[in-house]
């Protein structure tokens, strides 16, 4: 008999249809490794569709822009990352250093539905209250900066994808 697949909280949609990703930390698959699970929604940036944010925050010195309309998500992204240990804050943001080693991986799973979500997590993560805003994840180089023209290249880091 087939086991139903719980749908997502409530409060980790709101934050997906802000317009932010959510992330959760896995097991990882060796001693002196991270791995995380991360689902970002697909949307225009704010550089190229200003309109479609705005700062819920304006009278802070730091910003933080959400979708006006969860309409503009054109699709999600399942993202598992896992990388070395010494790969964090205190390491700093130097992705090509980090997608360079030899050890990091990465998955995609693109989708199109929000209902296709939880299926696609199922490989990695099936806890899905475990999941969190992905900011609250300080402790990895790649969880909050890795812009996606950077994993878009396959034959430059062809180990990411073995």
């Amino acid at each position: 008999m087939e086991t139903a697949v719980l749908p997502l909280p409530l409060a980790i949609l709101d934050i997906l249809h802000s317009g932010w990703g959510v992330a959760a930390k896995l097991a990882a698959p060796m001693a002196d490794m991270r791995a995380y699970i991360v689902v970002l929604p697909q949307t225009r940036s704010r550089r190229e569709q200003p309109e479609a944010w705005y700062n819920v925050d304006w009278a802070s010195r730091n910003p933080r822009f959400v979708l006006r309309n969860p309409a503009s998500i054109t699709g999600y992204e399942v993202r598992y990352i896992a990388h070395k240990t010494e790969y964090n804050e205190e390491w700093g943001y130097d992705t090509d250093t980090v997608l360079a080693d030899k050890t990091t991986r990465i998955r995609q799973v693109l989708m199109q539905a929000e209902s296709e979500i939880e299926t696609a997590l199922l490989p990695w993560l099936t806890d899905f209250s475990l999941l969190r805003h992905r900011l609250e994840f300080s402790n990895s180089s790649l969880l909050n900066c890795l812009e996606d023209w950077e994993i878009e290249q396959p034959e430059q880091y062809p180990h990411l994808w073995e």
